[in-house]
């Protein structure tokens, strides 16, 4: 038993056809935990660019250009 990601990248997995996507502002659901778990309710631009990078790490920029804060306005949960 291995990984998920190393067994795709192997190979190694059932090949059945897949239906896969994305809605517009998943990643909220990933923003709002983080905000709750540190007790806030409201985020600057700069606050919601530096938990995605932290949150996603080597991929938080690329989150960033599909996901961005937006018009310079506090985002409120």
């Amino acid at each position: 038993m291995d990984q998920p990601i190393t067994l795709a990248l192997q190979g190694n997995f059932y090949k059945v056809p897949i239906v896969m996507g994305t809605v517009q502002n998943e990643s909220l659901i990933f923003l709002e935990n983080a905000m709750r778990a540190v007790g806030v309710n409201q985020l600057t631009e700069y606050e919601y660019g530096a938990i995605v990078i932290a949150f996603f790490g080597a991929h938080g920029l690329n989150v960033l250009f599909q996901y961005p804060a937006g018009n310079n306005q506090n985002i409120i949960l």
